[in-house]
């Protein structure tokens, strides 16, 4: 008897177990199917768990780092369908991510992950009567949710345009900005400035640094020689330091180029059973991100 005293007891193993084989089928009935408009594949998203949950907020003290960890828990819960892109590292995935794949990424992990979100009210914008609804988040994904999809020649994280600026003096390429690209303009910025900026732009970087970042080549001519810059620490100090009617010149010719409206329109039309009208719920990036934040918040 002596002998066994120490031996651990592995019986409840095999229920535990299949347990587990459960509730992985369980998830695996979760899963939903979406089309990354910019991407132009499909992917299956799955629910994400509570460690998870608890992971995340962990990271709430760091701007920077719970972005990432966001992203790293979209990649996870990321299936992509089609095989060629099915390789794709973490990093290789922040440079093909698109802000507009991003979005649909994220209504999938909410949707599947908190299928129904607590009642809330608003008032109705033709009778002004309060209303209460309840909002199924698969009823956000409607008929016109993705009016237009990535149309150009070139995959989106490959695509630029050159635009000559000054005639025969300076001339730069863009390109999309890709979640990678976003992340680096967290790079050295504290959590104050971070704080300032979204005080007076609602935005956690500058559109000097947005526009920096757009621009992957520049060329200027001296006279002489062409003088090519093609980092983005070389562009971003150059533009930064130039006259601001250079900078206006660039800013200009970047609004000038037309790429298309590619972003998801995630909504539900809310009845008001006072004067039997509809109107939309929209849900934009940055709902979907709070509500995903609220939702974990609720769990812990």
């Amino acid at each position: 008897m002596e002998e066994n005293k120490d031996k651990l007891n592995l019986d409840f193993m095999p229920s535990f177990m299949t347990a587990l084989d459960a509730a992985s089928t369980l998830i695996d009935l979760k899963n939903i199917e979406l089309k990354l408009p910019m991407l132009k594949t499909s992917v299956k998203v799955s629910p994400i768990t509570t460690l998870e949950d608890l992971t995340i907020k962990s990271y709430q003290g760091s701007s920077q780092q719970y972005l990432k960890e966001v992203d790293k828990l979209i990649y996870k819960h990321t299936e992509f369908i089609d095989e060629k892109m099915k390789p794709l590292d973490f990093e290789e995935f922040l440079e093909r991510l698109a802000p507009e794949d991003k979005q649909t990424l994220l209504y999938g992990v909410l949707r599947v992950s908190f299928p129904v979100l607590d009642k809330r009210s608003m008032k109705c914008k033709h009778c002004e009567e309060e209303i209460i609804f309840e909002t199924k988040l698969d009823e956000m994904l409607q008929s016109d949710s993705f009016k237009e999809e990535w149309d150009k020649q070139e995959e989106v994280y490959r695509w630029r345009k050159t635009i000559e600026v000054i005639k025969d003096k300076l001339t730069i390429k863009i390109k999309y900005l890709m979640e990678a690209d976003i992340l680096r303009l967290y790079n050295d910025k504290g959590n104050s400035a971070i704080a300032k900026l979204l005080e007076s732009t609602g935005k956690p970087y500058s559109q000097t640094e947005l526009t920096a970042a757009s621009i992957s080549f520049l060329s200027i001519n001296d006279g002489t020689k062409d003088i090519v810059l093609d980092t983005p620490d070389d562009i971003y100090n150059f533009y930064t330091k130039a006259p601001i009617q250079l900078q206006k010149q660039i800013t200009n010719a970047l609004n000038d180029v037309e790429v298309g409206e590619y972003n998801p329109v995630f909504y539900t039309n809310i009845h008001c059973p006072a004067c039997n009208e509809s109107e939309k719920n929209r849900f934009e990036i940055d709902d979907i991100s709070k509500e995903l934040l609220f939702q974990i918040y609720q769990i812990l």
